[in-house]
Parts: structure tokens; C-alpha cells; sequence
């Protein structure tokens, strides 16, 4: 499954499943809220789909350019 994440307006976040091109937004106040929400969907699209996640496209806001998002991409084996 690859994945396009963009902003809507309002700062809300919209995760693409480009697979099927569903979109599946979330309002955040504030980035750093980005890495559970990130978890959230994973763990639903993984579990309704019975595929997992294997790339994040993303316009290089910074939303996912620190340490948790790393290591949790490291461990899962998702690509950026």
C-alpha cells in the first residue's frame, strides 16, 4: 500500500491510500499530534485491508522528520 499524505484547510491531515484512492482525514491543532494519528490509521487500514503500509509520500513539511517517525519507519519497514 502507498500512501500520499497532504493539508487540507484548517491544518488537518489527509491521509491518500493511492491503492484506492480513498482519502481519510484528520484534524490536528498542532504537528506534533501527527505521529499518533499516523499509528491510528496504520493500524486501521492494515487491519481492514489485510495490507500493510510500505510508503509514505509527503510534501517534506517536517511532519515526519524526527526521531519517533524514524525509528517507528524503521521498525515497520516503511519507506519515505
Amino acid at each position: 500500500m502507498d500512501l500520499f499524505q497532504t493539508k487540507s484547510l484548517g491544518g488537518a491531515s489527509t491521509f491518500i491510500d493511492n491503492f484506492n484512492r480513498i482519502p481519510i482525514g484528520y484534524l490536528l491543532k498542532h504537528k506534533d499530534q501527527n505521529f499518533d494519528r499516523f499509528k491510528y490509521f496504520k493500524a486501521l487500514v492494515e487491519n481492514q485491508t489485510k495490507f500493510k503500509i510500505k510508503m509514505l509520500r509527503s510534501k517534506n513539511g517536517g511532519e515526519y522528520n524526527n526521531n519517533e517517525f524514524n525509528d517507528y519507519f524503521t521498525k515497520y519497514k516503511i519507506k519515505r
